[in-house]
This record gives structure tokens, sequence and C-alpha cells, in this order.
């Protein structure tokens, strides 16, 4: 059994580990996800760029039947099959503490590991009552981060909402510093 942690996802943007991606409202996290889940499901390139083939697991928590939709469109766009391409999606909320179980699960039962674990998004698995507490988001973080853990040491990106108001060119996500700290890597892509 091979645990070592892997180096690079997609070379040059997003390293092995834990990162985030945070645009701002309306700004494309969960199809630039869904289009990283595609390029590493196929191993294809992205600008260029290789990309480091391998299984996925996408977490649709947010709107799973957007997600759905937006799949069989890139599907139809792009080309490929969803039956053969290497993305298997986790529909709905769960506790996140208990994520992990149902990741390894759905491993098991498809007889893979996977390469790169979507979260989408952070806030539709956040069990506290108070996103912008620092505490509540840091101990959320620390969860997520545990995700990099899994057999086969996937690489985790978390679709982040920004803090409210935010500026362009400060688009940390939310839970101020305490959160911001648990990330390998903000992807600002």
């Amino acid at each position: 059994m091979d645990l070592r942690r892997r180096t690079t996802l997609w070379t040059g943007y997003c390293s092995g580990g834990f990162c985030t991606r945070s645009p701002p409202r309306r700004g494309g996290k969960t199809a630039t996800a869904m289009y990283l889940a595609y390029a590493v499901g196929e191993g294809e390139p992205i600008g260029g760029h290789e990309v480091e083939p391998g299984h996925v697991c996408m977490l649709a928590g947010e709107n799973p039947d957007d997600v759905r939709m937006r799949w069989m469109a890139m599907s139809e766009h792009l080309g490929f099959d969803i039956k053969n391409i290497k993305v298997h999606f986790i529909a709905g909320k769960y506790d996140i503490r208990k994520i992990r179980l149902v990741i390894d699960a759905k491993a098991k039962e498809l007889g893979i590991d996977f390469a790169l674990v979507i979260v989408d998004t952070s806030a539709a698995y956040f069990p506290g009552n108070e996103e912008n507490s620092n505490s509540q988001l840091g101990d959320h973080a620390r969860v997520l981060r545990t995700l990099v853990d899994i057999k086969g040491g996937p690489t985790v990106l978390v679709t982040c909402h920004p803090v409210k108001n935010a500026d362009p060119e400060n688009l940390l996500p939310r839970g101020g510093g305490r959160s911001s700290r648990r990330w390998t890597a903000t992807w600002w892509a």
C-alpha cells in the first residue's frame, strides 16, 4: 500500500496537500472545481500544464442538483463519457466529522484510491452556528485538513466563500486568520 503524499496535482498551480479556492461571489468556484475534476479524471492538461490523472471524489453539498446538471452539460460540451470518467460524486450534506467514513466507503465500493477530493463548499459542511467565528472556522478547517490522510493521500480542494464585501485583492476564505492558516495554499487561479 502506497501512502506517499502527492507532490503536485496540477503542475505550477495546485500542489499536493490541502488548498482552498475563494473567488468573489459568483466567481466560478464550482465550475472551476468541476473542470479540475474533469482534467484529473481524464488526465487532460489545463492551459498547457500537466495534470496528474487519477480518481476524483467531489462532495456536492451546496447544490447537488446544480452540480449534476452542470456535469451533464460539461460531458456534452467536452465529449467525455459520464459513466466512464474517473470522477465520482457524493451528493448531499454530511456531518463533516464523519465524511471520511463516507469517502472511504465510496473508495472501497469502487476498489480505488482518490487522487483528488473536492469539497463544494466549506460552508455547506460547516457544523457551527457562526461562520465568521475564528475558533469555529479554525476547528472546521482542521477537520477538513484530515481528508489528506485518506488512503492514497489525495490532494484536497475546498471551495470557500470569501469574506463579506471582499475586495478583488483580498479574497481570503471566510473565518479570519485562524482558518486561513490551516490551508496549505490558497489557489487564486
